[in-house]
């Protein structure tokens, strides 16, 4: 199973032009199971999901003047619909 997720383009944080963005997602509140990818576009799909899970979805911007990226977003919960592949 699969969710596609998408966000606003990070504003102008100043220093280099060339940024990317953190996804991470995780089904534990407190992200003890977390998954973290880098994309450079403002969407991704998540794939390999578990069908009857909800997953907690987190992005932040990282540029190589903020190697440790912005602030994580408001976290957005998704349950994943649909029956096991």
């Amino acid at each position: 199973m699969q969710i596609t997720v998408s966000w606003s383009a990070a504003v102008d944080l100043g220093g280099s032009a060339s940024k990317t963005y953190a996804v991470s997602y995780a089904t534990s509140p407190s992200f003890s199971d977390e998954i973290t990818i880098s994309v450079s576009d403002t969407s991704t799909v998540l794939s390999g999901l578990n069908p009857g899970s909800t997953y907690s979805i987190r992005v932040k911007v990282v540029t190589p003047d903020y190697a440790d990226g912005s602030p994580w977003s408001n976290l957005l919960q998704a349950l994943v619909i649909g029956k096991p592949g």
